[in-house]
């Protein structure tokens, strides 16, 4: 799956966007530890509301109205904070054979030619994730389609100088 770091400093407003304007299809939030560790929640959305909200305690997460988790977003001895560098936007794309397309990353690499993320070449994408994962933690909200995204002008590395930050185009929302 291509990745594409979103722009320090907005996750939180990004994800309320996504859950505003785009249909969530399934939350996984789980420990980090060996072996993909332990499913904290896991859970298809059909039919289910949900919301997120930053806390005091971290990102809560509520399904139809009850707690089912927390990610960790407080600076602990044990876990390390989470500032916008952490969180980021994967395409899954489905080739036509329905195999999984894989892309390395969302930007130039010795393996692949970056083309960007609306290349019509590209397969369609099925599912827009976003992720994060801190010391303890690992998170992924899974949205249908595409949510559009478009590059910002800040760099994530001067090491890579074609690899930006990115940000929801939010003058193409659908629902």
């Amino acid at each position: 799956m291509e990745q594409y770091e979103i722009l320090p400093g907005t996750w939180y407003k990004s994800l309320r966007y996504a859950l505003k304007h785009f249909h969530a299809d399934r939350i996984l939030l789980r420990t980090t530890g060996p072996v993909a560790g332990t499913v904290i929640v896991g859970e298809r959305l059909d039919g289910k509301w949900m919301d997120l909200t930053k806390t005091e305690e971290g990102l809560l997460i509520e399904i139809n109205g009850q707690k089912r988790g927390v990610f960790n977003v407080k600076k602990s001895r044990h876990i390390k904070p989470l500032d916008g560098k952490s969180w980021a936007l994967a395409y899954e794309r489905i080739s036509d054979d329905n195999l999984l397309f894989y892309a390395s990353s969302g930007f130039p690499n010795s393996i692949e030619k970056y083309t960007g993320p609306d290349d019509s070449r590209l397969p369609k994408v099925r599912t827009t994730m976003f992720r994060a994962v801190n010391m303890s933690q690992y998170i992924e909200v899974a949205f249908i389609g595409k949510i559009p995204i478009l590059p910002t002008q800040r760099l994530v590395t001067k090491n890579f100088p074609d690899w930006y930050y990115w940000e929801i185009n939010e003058t193409k929302t659908t629902k």
